[in-house]
């Protein structure tokens, strides 16, 4: 009995280590999906804006409605189908960095099987983001390794079990300083969330975003979880 409870007990710690070591972690750029400005401000038809726009999708436009939104502030416009209106072109033409542009289409399918006319959705949204994005100097490789060093083998070494994503937003400065580091979602574990606010905090000086030829600030995220849970 004595052995079969050290077994279970080796086992068990086997299982944990094994399991905290399976950690997936990543920085990446704070939007859902990209935008540059230029193409934004010249866009006539959504289809300039959505990267493959699923035209074979919709049978009749209900309603289109694009949204900016930039510093708390939205701006909403309506059309009736994928030809931006004059007010729309306006609103887009006034973008800057950062700026988040939501679209939501109301259309109708057409059931290939009842053959009627199915009302459907579709969201989009996407941010406004410097032609080139701040990085690490070194590139991904050694930020990766920074990355491993300075916080995932302390939060391994230390037994940290992730019941759920923890995420430190931060800003990478017009001179590739960092600033703005914010405990954004708690990983529910004290020492993994200082742990990976300190790892940012103190990280080296990036090579800053640029647009236009002149230097620009950037937001980052830095996400730690559950392997394939990020």
């Amino acid at each position: 009995m004595k052995f079969s409870i050290i077994s279970f007990l080796v086992g068990f710690m086997s299982f944990f280590q094994a399991y905290a070591q399976d950690l997936n972690y990543e920085i990446r750029g704070q939007y859902e999906r990209p935008l540059q400005k230029a193409a934004v401000q010249k866009a006539t038809m959504l289809d300039d804006i959505i990267t493959g726009y699923p035209k074979n999708w919709i049978s009749e436009y209900v309603s289109v409605e694009v949204t900016t939104s930039q510093d708390g502030t939205s701006t909403k416009t309506f059309s009736n189908n994928n030809i931006l209106t004059a007010k729309q072109t306006e609103m887009l033409k006034g973008v800057v960095l950062g700026t988040v542009v939501n679209i939501t289409i109301h259309y109708k399918y057409k059931n290939s099987v009842t053959n009627q006319l199915d009302p459907r959705k579709l969201d989009f949204a996407a941010t406004i983001i410097p032609q080139t994005e701040a990085y690490f100097d070194g590139g991904q490789p050694v930020l990766k390794a920074y990355l491993k060093e300075n916080a995932i083998d302390k939060m391994v070494a230390a037994g940290c079990k992730f019941l759920k994503n923890g995420m430190v937003r931060f800003t990478v400065k017009e001179n590739g300083t960092i600033d703005n580091v914010k405990v954004h979602m708690s990983s529910e574990d004290a020492f993994a969330d200082k742990t990976i606010e300190d790892v940012i905090k103190n990280m080296p000086s990036w090579v800053p975003a640029t647009s236009d030829g002149v230097a620009v600030k950037q937001d980052f995220e830095f996400v730690v979880g559950p392997l394939n849970g990020c």
